[in-house]
């Protein structure tokens, strides 16, 4: 299968925090222009890539394309930035980080520094402590406040400035795999589906907004489309690393390229991982089972409960140093997922599920 890493290598390089993903959905809607049969973006900022629009039977991808990130919410007459995060970005691995401010007035991203108290300068209690987020600021470089606010004003978003990076022919590294390749992902696997000949089923890859900040742009794209049957694809808790002791995170043993991990659970309708299992022991792809007893606090979650309930399953793709800025996945476990969706949408053709 040949992924389209051009394509994944610019999407994580867009900026795309909560609310400000307009840029990388015009980058998705052009891009997708070349294989899908309706390519549409709704006011909420949802971007939904369509194979067959007339099939009766319709299969709903989604996967979010915002990020965590920060913003500006005071500017003081020093010219330093003051800042709250959007999401849940890790304050741990906040300080001391080179940033990109947006500048509305000038439509460019700023470059800039977390800045914080010296610790040479600290107490020996204020070593061993997390600042909070008041503690630190954001250095543009500028003068004075006049000269900060003629750039960047209260609202501003702000990234970390880290992109991409292919560490080895497998492994991929970048600030915001949570959740771009996800969008990536049911993307990619539209493009297959057609590929595959599936002409039954509509399948819609939607890229959905405003997750980080509680699953906004699944709920309004969901209600929208009112599919038969939707998947979410999020990332997923690697924890073949130290410090993730099976039994006490309750999380399991869920390796990097191993497989993409199929959930189980309150969330998932029993017929949807089902036929994932079964596509999966088909095709011969490798897949990685999650425990998931309650809401996962995926897209999954509110697609489920839309208007009078979605057949529901969740897709994940194991991910290293979630809510940092070098979150690691492995490209095998993408390829794989890929996969696995399109012969999903190819087995609704000829075998619609059974729903109770």
């Amino acid at each position: 299968m040949n992924l389209r890493k051009d394509v994944l290598f610019r999407m994580l390089e867009i900026p795309s925090p909560s609310g400000f993903e307009e840029k990388l959905g015009t980058y998705l809607m052009e891009t997708s222009a070349e294989f899908a049969d309706r390519v549409d973006r709704d006011v909420h900022g949802n971007v939904y890539v369509e194979i067959n629009p007339d099939a009766p039977f319709t299969f709903m991808l989604a996967g979010h394309m915002d990020e965590i990130g920060y913003m500006v919410t005071h500017i003081n007459d020093e010219g330093f930035l003051y800042f709250s995060p959007i999401g849940g970005p890790d304050r741990l691995v906040t300080e001391g980080q080179r940033v990109r401010v947006y500048s509305f007035k000038e439509d460019r991203w700023i470059p800039g520094v977390v800045g914080r108290k010296p610790i040479h300068l600290m107490t020996a209690e204020e070593r061993e402590k997390t600042r909070k987020f008041h503690e630190m600021w954001i250095d543009i470089g500028v003068e004075n406040g006049e000269e900060a606010r003629n750039l960047v004003e209260p609202g501003s978003p702000v990234i970390l400035a880290w992109g991409p990076e292919e560490i080895t022919p497998h492994r991929l590294v970048a600030r915001g795999m949570d959740d771009r390749i996800g969008a990536f992902v049911v993307i990619e696997a539209a493009r297959i589906a057609k590929e595959l000949g599936v002409k039954g089923v509509r399948v819609v890859a939607v890229a959905t907004v405003q997750e980080e900040v509680g699953l906004r742009g699944a709920r309004t794209s969901a209600y929208r489309l009112n599919p038969d049957v939707g998947i979410a694809v999020d990332v997923g808790f690697a924890t073949d690393v130290p410090g993730h002791e099976k039994e006490v995170h309750r999380l399991g043993k869920m390796y990097l390229g191993k497989g993409p991990i199929v959930a189980r659970g309150a969330n998932i309708t029993p017929a949807v991982w089902r036929r994932l299992l079964q596509v999966s022991e088909a095709h011969q792809i490798p897949v990685q089972i999650e425990g998931s007893p309650g809401a996962t606090g995926t897209d999954a979650n509110v697609i489920q409960i839309t208007r009078e309930g979605v057949a529901t399953g969740l897709v994940s793709i194991p991910n290293r140093y979630m809510h940092t800025p070098c979150e690691m996945v492995d490209l095998r476990d993408v390829e794989g997922a890929v996969q696995l969706l399109a012969q999903f949408a190819a087995s609704l053709e000829k075998d619609p599920l059974n729903i109770p």
